[in-house]
């Protein structure tokens, strides 16, 4: 499938199973633009997952910016680009997850994928489910973050 250049839209939570091989399906509706999606570590044990195209526009510029003579930079640079991954999904529509980041995250059965809008937030299906027990946002101030 071609990539196409409208950026793709992320929404909606799912909860799949990760197989012995670490992979987990990519739901059908956020292939439908694109099949190639790149991987990185993110906050509070999670992972983020972005179309390619949002990956290059976004992330890829920060990380130019980013000092090639500051050291500290540096390393942490190194840091985050060797647990990098491009994803790109097999015929069953599954992307293979890499050992390092399913440590990261605690990946072991089940996979939480929620679409966040132009990227996804991957973590511990138990997690995620316990997060919407424990949810207060009956009260609509989750629209808040939209002005």
């Amino acid at each position: 499938m071609a990539e196409t250049s409208a950026t793709p839209s992320l929404f909606r939570d799912y909860v799949f199973s990760i197989d012995a091989q670490g992979r987990v399906a990519v739901p059908a509706d956020w292939r439908s633009a694109s099949t190639t999606f790149m991987l990185i570590p993110g906050k509070e044990a999670t992972l983020q997952l972005y179309p390619e195209t949002t990956f290059n526009e976004q992330i890829m510029p920060k990380l130019r910016q980013i000092s090639a003579t500051d050291p500290v930079a540096l390393r942490m640079r190194r840091q985050l680009g060797k647990l990098v991954c491009s994803c790109v999904c097999d015929k069953q529509g599954r992307i293979q997850i890499s050992p390092e980041l399913l440590k990261f995250a605690n990946l072991e059965k089940r996979a939480a994928l929620i679409g966040s809008g132009d990227f996804a937030q991957i973590m511990t299906a138990e997690r995620w489910e316990a997060e919407q027990r424990e949810s207060d946002f009956a009260s609509e101030d989750f629209l808040d973050i939209l002005g």
